[in-house]
């Protein structure tokens, strides 16, 4: 189906187990959304999330706003952002990401090149990491 554009899960409170099984079968069924809006579900670790994007060549915005993400979930998220080659956007606000997901997410940040957005407002970042990350946008 390549006219899908925009898959929207918002507040559905959905597990991180049932966006894993979303994310499965997005796979399966060789589906290519440009948006992936999972804002306001039980996302934690973001196992599921990262694992996708580090192979997925569509997804262009990722919205993953109070979705309970944590430190190892920025930790996870940074690790596919530092070999996914398409996500333009990213949004992380109102989570559970501190100095440590934020350093993590900076480290990635110095390797990509394609990510133009990135929204970590409503997180307990310090300036250790606002830091870090700004280190990481330095030219």
């Amino acid at each position: 189906m390549d006219d899908l554009k925009i898959v929207s899960a918002y507040n559905l409170g959905l597990s991180s187990s049932a966006i894993s099984r979303l994310l499965d079968a997005l796979v399966e069924d060789q589906l290519a959304p440009k948006n992936l809006h999972l804002t306001g579900n039980n996302v934690g670790e973001a196992t599921a999330v990262a694992d996708f994007m580090k192979t997925n060549s569509s997804v262009t915005e990722l919205l993953l706003d109070g979705c309970k993400i944590n430190d190892r979930g920025a930790q996870a998220l940074a690790g596919a952002l530092a070999v996914n080659t398409t996500l333009r956007d990213m949004c992380l606000t109102y989570n559970q990401i501190t100095d440590v997901g934020a350093q993590a997410l900076a480290g990635a940040l110095e390797v990509n090149t394609s990510l133009g957005q990135l929204s970590l407002f409503g997180n307990q970042i310090t300036d250790v990491g606002a830091q870090a990350l700004a280190g990481a946008l330095e030219v």
